[in-house]
């Protein structure tokens, strides 16, 4: 009864891992043109990392 309890939490553990949501930061400097605060869509290299991300579902 104790191994199946055991297993039972594991199985419960494991399952929770899976469900949680990934999250990814990337942080940078603002470096022009290529990634800046103040540019339109944060810079063209953040809007290409942005869409690959997206494309990738992640």
């Amino acid at each position: 009864m104790k191994n199946v309890i055991i297993l039972f939490i594991l199985i419960i553990f494991t399952i929770s891992c899976f469900a949680e949501e990934n999250h990814l930061t990337i942080a940078t400097l603002d470096w022009s043109p290529y990634v800046g605060k103040e540019l339109e869509n944060y810079g063209f290299t953040a809007e290409i990392i942005r869409t690959i991300f997206t494309d990738a579902n992640l």
